[in-house]
């Protein structure tokens, strides 16, 4: 009983990692910011195993983009976050979502697309997500030269997404990508896929069928333009705008 009193009276010592992340969640929040990156860096250091070094890396991250505006030095941070984590299913496609963002707003594009080409290869990754991520690796391979590269992209996705708004949303950009590639007659086969897909939102179908619209007007045939402005006005998502074609086309 003696021994049990005693040891009542002195609880056990706190947990070491414990103790040096909530050192750093404190500096963190209380604005001490180079505090708080030495205390994630030393926590990343003495605990290689440790359950929360997940965090330690995007504070650090989080610091040097936003408090230190060295986005080079976060995409680095996030880099190395990734050999980690990598290939976890909940922690993988926010890192290279970011690390790949970063990376393009440095016009490393080659990395960037590196990124998305990662994220894409997840499994399981929801369409919407796959979509954009698709978006973005097409985007930085136009920004890097590369068109053939981007339209690639396009069409290595699109089969891997079941049909309605992704699909339709990742062809209307595939499309602007053919009108600036001066593909128009590619272009206008996509939107009028997207336009006649009846498991496409109204929405998303009208913003389709409006492109299709400015395609007609630009080749003259205003008959067909104004017919198609006035079949999406109501679903349009700026009605307002439609109408300022419909009054052009009656001029």
């Amino acid at each position: 009983m003696l021994l049990l009193g005693q040891a009542a009276c002195h609880p056990s010592p706190p947990d070491p990692e414990a103790g040096v992340l909530e050192a750093g969640r404190s500096a963190f929040l209380s604005g001490n910011y180079r505090r708080a990156e030495e205390t994630y860096q030393y926590y990343l250091q003495a605990f290689p195993h440790g359950a929360e070094r997940l965090e330690a890396w995007l504070r650090l991250a989080d610091i040097s983009q936003d408090l230190l505006d060295s986005p080079e030095q976060a995409a680095t941070l996030l880099e190395a976050a990734l050999l980690e984590y990598g290939r976890d299913p909940e922690a993988a496609p926010a890192l290279l979502n970011r690390a790949g963002t970063l990376r393009q707003r440095l016009r490393e594009y080659d990395k960037a697309a590196a990124h998305y080409g990662s994220l894409l290869s997840l499994p399981g990754l929801p369409s919407a997500d796959r979509a954009e991520a698709c978006r973005r690796l097409a985007r930085v391979r136009f920004l890097a030269r590369d068109p053939a590269g981007a339209e690639q992209a396009y069409a290595a996705c699109r089969p891997a997404l079941p049909g309605g708004d992704d699909r339709a949303r990742l062809d209307m950009a595939q499309a602007d990508l053919l009108l600036r590639l001066e593909k128009a007659p590619q272009a206008e086969t996509l939107l009028a896929e997207v336009w006649g897909d009846a498991a496409v939102s109204p929405a998303v179908r009208a913003e389709a069928g409006f492109r299709l619209g400015q395609g007609y007007e630009a080749r003259g045939e205003k008959d067909k333009a104004r017919t198609l402005y006035e079949n999406i006005r109501d679903t349009f998502p700026n009605p307002l705008v439609v109408d300022q074609r419909l009054g052009y086309l009656r001029r």
